[in-house]
């Protein structure tokens, strides 16, 4: 019963991708369960919904949803942001713009943009302020987060006013801090170097940030994933500015 879900222990989702197809041939989940609890429960605006990397996620999570996270590149090719989980997926077609007209007015959006870099960073600065002043009324950009690994270019974002996050190296603390020391310390000069609103990671990580990065760098804003609607684990919703959930009642999540 998910309205009874025991919520002291979050159930991370672990998804294994299948190679070579895209989020159309994926599909989406819409159980009926999710229906009624949200037809009972309100969630945050700061709780995003996963991969809204088609059409059909994107129609059926604006019921339920204020915010979406998405995968996305920029596609010199088509001079537009292309939403798709590269490189294990492929494209469809589905651009940043079409999520835009989508979705609800005052919707907040996280982009996990897979090759921000400094050939493309000033042409997609351009792009999205481009599509603002056309689409004002349904986007701004103090709405949307961008993500990257990249935290050089992200910075340069952030000095054009955008809202930026700094997704963290993979990191697992099995043993102590001082195993980890070495990537502690790139991430602290990365933090330091090149700083940015946010810091983003999974909730796995969040001992490793507890005890053997926070102690170095102090408070930062973070953003966390891995999860359900209904079981978003207590305290995250106040210590993250945004947290991830997947649209599911499954606790080990779908191919998605």
């Amino acid at each position: 019963n998910i309205l009874n879900f025991d919520c002291d222990k979050l159930p991370t989702v672990s998804v294994v991708l299948p190679k070579l197809t895209d989020a159309n041939s994926l599909g989406a989940e819409n159980p009926i369960e999710l229906d009624l609890f949200f037809n009972n429960h309100d969630i945050g605006t700061h709780i995003y919904a996963h991969r809204t990397n088609s059409p059909n996620r994107a129609k059926i999570y604006n019921k339920y949803y204020s915010s979406f996270e998405f995968d996305a590149i920029w596609d010199k090719n088509k001079s537009a942001i292309d939403i798709y989980h590269w490189p294990e997926r492929q494209s469809i077609s589905f651009l940043f713009s079409d999520l835009i007209d989508i979705v609800d007015k005052n919707k907040k959006f996280w982009m996990d943009l897979k090759n921000l870099n400094e050939n493309n960073y000033l042409e997609i600065i351009r792009y999205i302020k481009g599509f603002t002043s056309k689409k004002g009324e349904k986007f701004k950009i103090e709405n949307l987060i961008i993500e990257s690994k990249n935290p050089q270019i992200l910075t340069l974002l952030a000095k054009e006013n955008f809202f930026t996050s700094y997704y963290l190296p993979s990191v697992s603390l099995k043993e102590n801090c001082e195993d980890l020391k070495h990537i502690t310390n790139t991430i602290v000069k990365n933090i330091q170097k090149y700083p940015t609103r946010y810091i983003s990671f999974p909730y796995e990580q969040q001992s490793y940030v507890d005890q053997c990065l926070l102690p170095i760098i102090g408070d930062i804003e973070q953003l966390s994933w891995g999860g359900l609607p209904f079981a978003i684990p207590p305290g995250a919703s106040t210590r993250y500015r945004a947290y991830i959930v997947d649209h599911s009642i499954h606790p080990i999540g779908k191919d998605i």
